[in-house]
């Protein structure tokens, strides 16, 4: 696992998915009555093994997720998996 590495790479239908550069940052919230910003985390989401010709190759997304008092780190994780595996399953690799 390399430092920067978030937590263990899972395979997922033969493709790896790794969750690494966690960072905060803010997203504006717009409402009728006052503009403010809302925190959120950032996480860097590598599919390895995506592209079939290039099978060392990987893909970098972003997920984003706000920030809230009842936050819990491992449901975060958990839903950037999630958010990988639906790129998986959506027909985007190939």
């Amino acid at each position: 696992m390399h430092t920067n590495t978030l937590v263990d790479e899972i395979q997922y239908k033969g493709l790896g998915i790794t969750l690494m550069h966690m960072s905060g940052d803010v997203r504006p919230n717009y409402t009728e009555s006052k503009y403010g910003f809302i925190p959120t985390i950032k996480i860097t989401v590598i599919i390895k093994g995506i592209l079939k010709l290039i099978p060392d190759a990987d893909v970098r997304l972003k997920y984003v997720e706000d920030l809230n008092p009842s936050t819990v780190m491992g449901d975060v994780y958990k839903n950037a998996f999630e958010y990988a595996k639906s790129i998986i399953d959506g027909g985007y690799a190939g």
